[in-house]
């Protein structure tokens, strides 16, 4: 699990919007082996719903079989004194390889906030079989 969440795949985070209604949003994100961090634009929909309900929930998967994912249910808390560029920089460099660099220098005026999300459950899989619990024996 440690390895796949370590790659460049996008995480969907699930809120809760201001209607009580599952918002999802596709995001870059860095796992710390303890909480998830996601770098939010400063007026995004979702950092809105954070402020609003904590309950959070990530979803990382692979496109394409064998179909890993990681599941995450977690509380989600705004940093707002968080020195957002370094991790900014990994980030980029990550998602975008040789390219971040410049789209981050682009962009470093623009009023970003720092989410940490941390698991009250997280659950994997990959692989084509089933997990033992829902295979019925008789």
């Amino acid at each position: 699990m440690e390895d796949f969440l370590s790659k460049g795949n996008i995480a969907k985070i699930a809120t809760i919007d201001e209607n009580g209604s599952p918002y999802i949003n596709p995001v870059w994100y860095e796992w710390d082996r303890k909480s998830f961090y996601v770098i939010a634009r400063a007026k995004s929909k979702f950092l809105s719903n954070v402020r609003k309900n904590s309950n959070i929930a990530i979803c990382i998967d692979t496109p394409a079989a064998p179909y890993t994912r990681v599941t995450v249910q977690g509380k989600a808390t705004i940093l707002s004194d968080f020195d957002w560029i370094p991790m900014g920089k990994r980030m980029a460099l990550r998602y975008l390889g040789e390219n971040g660099p410049k789209y981050l220098d682009e962009t470093l005026n623009r009023e970003r906030t720092v989410i940490r999300i941390d698991p009250t459950s997280v659950q994997s899989w990959t692989g084509v079989e089933w997990h033992p619990r829902y295979i019925q024996t008789s």
